[in-house]
């Protein structure tokens, strides 16, 4: 993401679907964050991370980005 901060909000419970949740590379193979309705993720941009699948119900998010004009991500740039 291009932002010095992600988030990801859940929108919706937990309940409502099955499957699902995110992945994010640096917690390993298998580890993913569940969140239920009103939870978040704060990360730097560069924080490589993907959703799974959901194999049933609906799991809706919102995704944002902080971008600051005179800022840039020290992280991005040092790769």
């Amino acid at each position: 993401d291009n932002g010095i901060i992600a988030l990801t909000l859940a929108l919706s419970p937990r309940e409502a679907y099955s499957g699902g949740g995110t992945f994010f590379e640096h917690l390993g193979d298998g580890r993913l964050v569940e969140m239920d309705a009103g939870h978040a993720t704060w990360r730097p941009g560069s924080v490589r991370h993907g959703g799974h699948r959901v194999t049933s119900g609906e799991r809706y998010i919102v995704g944002a980005f902080f971008l600051l004009s005179d800022r840039v991500e020290h992280v991005r740039r040092l790769k």
